[in-house]
Formats: structure tokens, sequence, C-alpha cells
């Protein structure tokens, strides 16, 4: 059977935010799947079962930008 929880952590610059949730993701059993999405990678887990999607800008013609909008939809997905 599987569990989905979805948590969304905001706050203003200089909050916290990065202290809190590495703090929890240090807590997570090393089996539990773990979808980390961000602008700028600043959260790491030790995690094998995790993933972490990052923003990309557009670059040139060719290599196109990756949007959170995206990003949140293909996690959407992930089973």
């Amino acid at each position: 059977m599987y569990r989905i929880s979805k948590k969304l952590v905001v706050g203003s610059t200089g909050s916290g935010k990065t202290s809190f949730l590495q703090s929890l993701l240090c807590e997570i059993p090393t089996l539990e799947r773990v979808i980390i999405i961000e602008d700028t990678q600043e959260l790491s887990i030790n995690n094998s079962a995790s993933v972490s999607l990052l923003k990309r800008p557009s670059i040139n013609a060719q290599i196109s930008e990756v949007n959170m909008d995206q990003l949140l939809k293909r996690a959407l997905r992930f089973r």
C-alpha cells in the first residue's frame, strides 16, 4: 500500500527554511522516497530512493527552460 504525503515549506529570506528542512531530512528513514524541488540546490539527502529536481533557465534555443510548475507536475506523476 502506498502512502503519499505532500508538504510545502515557504517563508521569507533568512527565516530558516533550509535549516529546518535539512534537520527533517535527517529523520526520514532510508527506504522512504523524498522528492525535493528547488530553484537552487541547497538541500541534500543521503537516500538512494530520493530525487532532487532543479529549475533550469533557458540557455539557448536547444536547451529550453524547466520551471517550477513543470517540476511540480513531473513530481506528482512519480510513483
